[in-house]
C-alpha cells in the first residue's frame, strides 16, 4: 500500500473562488507528483494507494494530516499485517511522511519498503515521539530530493530528512535548480521566476524522474508539466 501526503494548501479548495478551484483540480492530475504517484501505483500493481490532502497554509493542522495517514495504515494492517508499505510526501507532507514511517516501526514493528520525500519541510507542531528531524531506521529505501539553495526559493524554510538513523538500507539524495513549488510538480507556482534561475520546469521534471527511478517506478510520472495557472 501507498500513503501519499500532498504539500501545503489543503484548505485551498474551500477558500479559493470557484474559478480557481476548477483550475487547480484540472491541473492536479498532470502536475502534482504526489497525485501522479498514487495513480501510477494503482495502475502498476494494482495496489491500494491513499492520497492525503496536505495541511492548511498555516500548517497548524499537520497533526490531523498525520492522523489521516495513520488511520489508513492501522486499518489496512488489521486485515493484512504483511502488506508492503510505501510512503511519499511533499513539503510539509514530507514531514508527515517521515512521522508515519516512524509510527509504522514503533507501533506495528514493521519496516517501510520505500520512503520518498519531495523537498520536505521541518514542522515543529507535530508533537510527541514522531516529531523527529531524522529518518527512522525502519526504512529500506529512502529517496530525498530538495531544491538547490541557490534558487533563493523559500529561503526561510528549513528542510528536513538530511540525517538517518541506523537501519536504513539504501539512501539517495539530490538537489535540483527549481523552486519549492517545482519540487512538488508545480513549476511557476509563485516564488521563483524562470528568468531568475533558468529552466525551472525542466529541472522540476528531472527531479520527478529521479524520484521515480529511486522508487523503481519509471512509468509513474507523465514527464510533462503545465505552468502553474496562478
Amino acid at each position: 500500500m501507498l500513503i501519499a501526503f500532498e504539500g501545503t494548501g489543503g484548505e485551498l479548495a474551500q477558500s479559493f473562488p470557484p474559478i480557481f478551484v476548477g483550475v487547480r483540480a484540472d491541473f492536479r492530475p498532470y502536475n502534482s507528483y504526489i497525485w501522479q504517484f498514487c495513480q501510477g501505483y494503482r495502475s502498476d500493481k494494482p495496489a491500494f494507494a491513499q492520497y492525503v490532502t496536505g495541511p492548511r497554509t498555516d500548517g497548524l493542522n499537520i497533526m490531523d494530516v498525520f492522523e489521516d495517514g495513520k488511520d489508513v495504515v492501522d486499518n489496512k494492517l488489521k486485515v493484512n499485517h504483511d502488506r508492503r508499505i510505501d510512503i511519499v510526501g511533499y513539503s510539509r507532507g514530507g514531514f508527515a511522511a517521515m512521522a508515519l514511517a516512524r509510527y509504522v516501526g514503533y507501533v506495528h514493528s514493521r519496516r517501510v519498503n520505500f520512503l520518498g520525500l519531495f523537498d520536505p519541510v521541518r514542522m515543529s507542531n507535530l508533537y510527541g515521539q514522531y516529531n523527529n528531524n531524522a529518518i527512522s531506521g525502519n526504512c529500506d529505501t529512502v529517496c530525498v530530493i530538495m531544491r538547490n539553495a541557490k534558487t533563493g526559493s523559500r529561503s526561510s524554510w528549513g528542510n528536513t530528512g538530511g540525517s538517518l538513523e541506523a537501519g536504513v538500507k539504501s539512501y539517495s539524495h539530490a538537489y535540483f535548480m527549481t523552486s519549492h513549488s517545482g519540487m512538488g510538480g508545480w513549476p511557476g507556482g509563485g516564488d521563483v521566476t524562470l528568468s531568475q534561475n533558468g529552466d525551472e520546469m525542466s529541472e522540476s521534471v528531472r527531479a520527478g524522474a529521479f524520484m521515480a527511478a529511486a522508487a523503481g517506478a519509471a512509468g509513474v510520472f507523465s514527464g510533462r508539466l503545465w505552468p502553474h495557472p496562478f
